[in-house]
């Protein structure tokens, strides 16, 4: 009989071939028109929703050559490394001690460790200027109050601020890139090192800390790029930071009249540049991890290092950094949200439903609150319909220039939300796309297909292909194969996928920023008008029903499609 597989390798169908190319229109419509159009509208003078643009190299010359914009670059640079070293070493250091000690309730710890990364960055940052604002803080009236300080003991709204409220939300990224090293490395390294004499602490600083460094600086490399296009954390809190993140400086442009979107253009180059340097080294480090494979053929048991006493002081730092990353931001937020004023003096609060009653009667939040929610259920489901399109295609068909789609399709994660956002705004302006609630859907799509073709992909290659092949012997077409086999086979890591995509729009505004509309507002971008105007309370309020939807989809992920995220 003949090989089916050896038969479905030999010739492509045409309906494959069909199915490429229109692959290859969406990706083409939804990331590479975007991605040229950066630097595009960097080289154009003139307002883009106009036909009376001309070619011109000013915005470029404007932001490479001006020591305002160079001091920007420079800050911004390092902003992301400091970031990424204080997240990293924390990282590090809670893999270290849930997956190589023996700290009790590990499953428990890490599920706490990784929930920041489902939570709002944004969120956060307002939740922080309540309690850590220089004057009308939470954290310095009551200190204040207690130990009659003069001065306030800390300062949310600096560059130290910022890089904390950052640091709080990025440890999850570098715990997800080193816990994995750290659990699947062969035990037999260290048993050498005791054998040798060496205790604990020398073993870890002498063998697991160097076995894992290409882990650790991949995930360094990673924070730094995913750090340093971040809009919201410093729009909110970097007021007298010293410096104007690039990100900012494009929000500006756009924002504030007249808009400048040829220098948001030019400014967004500089920030690709920035984050190009960051993705090689990112490349580099993770091609580096070749040279210190220890996961073997051989079975072991990992050995877990006995903390003694010192494992409730390991419990008690990763409690704490639940407490600093959500429970007090949120607890602050509530608090704010249920009092008539901004008032953080702890002795004469009184309370009132009131922000909550305007919140939800509120034909503007409404409006706000039903865009969020199309936008959340549309844009997930063709980001996941799309990666396993792309996915499918790459790995179960033998068509020539498949690897293009990959390519392609992973290309966003080197592109800044608010940069692809810009470019989006310069390839659709003039279209009837722009100013409707699809540009955004478009923008979440491009935007978030990486991870949804990663979590697909993975899934896909699970699956034995002998099954597929199966379906193929008795007359299946490649279509309803898919549809009949793979897709419900896959169904575990397409819901995690729908729902980890799910998260990050509902979340998201450093694109929402630039492209929405008063008639496409979504909570996000309603929530930093009210932090704009000054209203906390409508800010925290909103900031709340946020985290509800977050939390509400998480809740239904888990429970009823019992999606498990955190594997």
């Amino acid at each position: 009989m003949t090989n089916p597989r050896r038969d479905t390798n030999r010739s492509t169908p045409v309906t494959s071939r069909l199915g490429m190319l229109v692959i290859l229109l969406a990706l083409t419509f939804l990331i590479l028109v975007p991605m040229v159009f950066i630097v595009v509208g960097a080289t154009q003078e003139g307002a883009a929703y106009t036909s009376g643009v001309t070619f011109s190299l000013d915005s470029l010359r404007t932001v490479f050559t001006t020591k305002a914009y160079l001091s920007s670059f420079a800050g911004t640079a390092l902003l992301s490394l400091s970031v990424a070293a204080l997240a990293v070493c924390v990282a590090s250091m809670f893999a270290w001690l849930l997956a190589r000690t023996n700290l009790p309730r590990r499953g428990l710890l890490e599920l706490i460790i990784l929930l920041p990364l489902f939570l709002s960055p944004f969120v956060g940052a307002i939740a922080w200027v309540t309690l850590a604002s220089r004057n009308s803080g939470i954290v310095n009236v009551t200190l204040g109050q207690v130990f009659g300080l003069s001065e306030p003991l800390v300062n949310i709204a600096s560059t130290g601020g910022v890089v904390w409220v950052m640091v709080m939300y990025f440890i999850p990224y570098g715990y997800i890139l080193i816990s994995p090293a750290l659990k699947n490395m062969d035990p037999s390294l260290e048993e050498a090192g005791y054998l040798c004499g060496a205790g604990p602490l020398s073993t870890t600083l002498r063998v697991t800390i160097p076995i894992v460094r290409p882990a650790v600086l991949s995930a360094f490399f990673l924070v730094a790029v995913i750090a340093a296009g971040v809009f919201s954390i410093p729009a909110v809190l970097g007021g007298q930071g010293g410096f104007t993140p690039l990100s900012v400086h494009i929000y500006r442009a756009i924002a504030r009249p007249p808009a400048n979107y040829p220098l948001a253009a030019a400014v967004g180059c500089a920030l690709l540049l920035l984050v190009f340097v960051g993705l090689h080294l990112y490349r580099r480090a993770v091609r580096a991890s070749s040279r210190f494979v220890t996961v073997t053929a051989r079975g072991f048991r990992p050995r877990l290092v006995d903390l003694g006493r010192l494992r409730y002081a390991g419990v008690a730092l990763c409690v704490g950094y639940a407490s600093l990353a959500i429970l007090l931001p949120y607890a602050a937020l509530v608090l704010v949200s249920i009092t008539p004023y901004t008032i953080t003096d702890l002795t004469k609060l009184t309370f009132t439903l009131g922000s909550f009653q305007e919140i939800l009667t509120s034909s503007r939040v409404l409006e706000a609150v039903k865009n969020t929610m199309l936008i959340g259920v549309v844009a997930p489901t063709a980001c996941v319909a799309l990666a396993v399109a792309v996915s499918y295609v790459v790995e179960r068909t033998r068509i020539r220039g498949r690897r293009a789609l990959e390519y392609l399709a992973v290309a966003p994660v080197a592109v800044p939300g608010i940069v692809f956002a810009v470019g989006m705004l310069w390839a659709y302006v003039r279209t009837p796309l722009y100013a409707t609630v699809w540009i955004l859907v478009a923008v979440f799509i491009a935007s978030y297909l990486p991870h949804a073709s990663r979590m697909t992909g993975s899934g896909l290659l699970q699956i034995d292909r002998v099954l597929e092949d199966a379906a193929t012997v008795c007359g299946a077409s490649r279509v309803k194969t898919l549809s009949k086999i793979t897709v419900p086979l896959s169904k575990p890591s397409l819901l995690s996928a729908w729902i980890f995509v799910f998260v990050l729009t509902v979340r998201e505004i450093n694109a929402a920023i630039v492209l929405y509309s008063p008639d496409t507002m979504v909570l996000s971008v309603l929530t930093w008008d009210y932090v704009e105007f000054g209203d906390f309370q409508m800010a925290a309020v909103a900031g709340l029903l946020q985290t509800a939807l977050l939390v509400l989809g998480l809740l239904v992920g888990r429970f009823v499609f019992r999606v498990r995220l955190m594997r």
